[in-house]
């Protein structure tokens, strides 16, 4: 019986193997910090805003969103940039279709809507090489610009529209967006010299188009016509300019 209980109390007190104990919280902590890359937290949150738009959810910023995240998708080089392209393409002129209808009918103000969606068929046209389309959308777009687009985009005094605050947006000067975007149809045209001349324009220019993108864009443009003093200027901004890489490609 005393042997019985010193086993008993033996087993319940064993030290515990600190190698293991080790090796156990390590596969823990490993585990609690694991990174769920950004490609895949784009394509999960793509998947469910996809099965709501395609329940019957009329959401012009909805597809909006789909279109960006398009647009991203045939960025990287983890997916077909053709397949996400053309989706990119279907998105938005699913939300243009939603923006017409409510702008006919007066329920709301899309004119944001509809310049935004737009800029992403433009994008989308532009990627795939449909260079009339793309021609077409932003020379549309660009025709009111200058009026109800800019106006509408910057919002009163700097706020939000209400279409932004839905889809989550910052305001956007929708006319130097148009002209980012005719500056790289140019330059697939194979007119690069008036491509850099409205990038130019863009860097001198006032307000919004001051961004960091645009010198950062104009600069590439520089840097790869061999003008490596005149990008120097330029050259600090590329790294945190919000330069999308599709701009840079088309600056190659």
């Amino acid at each position: 019986m005393y042997i019985h209980c010193r086993r008993s109390l033996s087993a319940v007190a064993a030290p515990v193997d600190g190698a293991k104990c080790s090796i156990v919280a390590s596969a823990v902590h490993v585990k609690r910090k694991k990174v769920v890359p950004a490609a895949e937290k784009s394509k999960a949150l793509l998947k469910l805003l996809l099965s709501g738009l395609q329940s019957g959810v009329v959401s012009a910023a909805g597809w909006l969103a789909a279109a960006e995240l398009r647009l991203m998708e045939a960025a990287s080089s983890t997916s077909p940039a053709q397949e996400s392209l053309e989706q990119a393409a279907y998105a938005a002129g699913q939300g243009l279709q939603i923006a017409t209808q409510n702008n006919l009918a007066g329920t709301e103000r899309m004119q944001q809507a509809s310049s935004l969606l737009q800029l992403a068929l433009a994008r989308a046209h532009l990627g795939l090489g449909d260079l009339d389309a793309a021609q077409g959308v932003l020379t549309t777009l660009a025709r009111g610009a200058g009026d109800a687009g800019t106006a509408e985009a910057a919002g009163a005094g700097g706020q939000l529209t209400p279409f932004s605050a839905i889809a989550g947006m910052p305001a956007v000067d929708v006319q130097s967006q148009c002209t980012r975007y005719l500056a790289m149809f140019f330059i697939k045209r194979g007119l690069r010299p008036v491509a850099v001349n409205m990038y130019a324009g863009l860097v001198a220019g006032a307000g919004s188009s001051q961004e960091a993108w645009a010198h950062a864009e104009y600069g590439a443009l520089k840097l790869a016509d061999g003008e490596a003093e005149a990008s120097k200027m330029y050259a600090g901004l590329v790294a945190g300019a919000g330069s999308s890489q599709e701009a840079l490609n088309h600056a190659e």
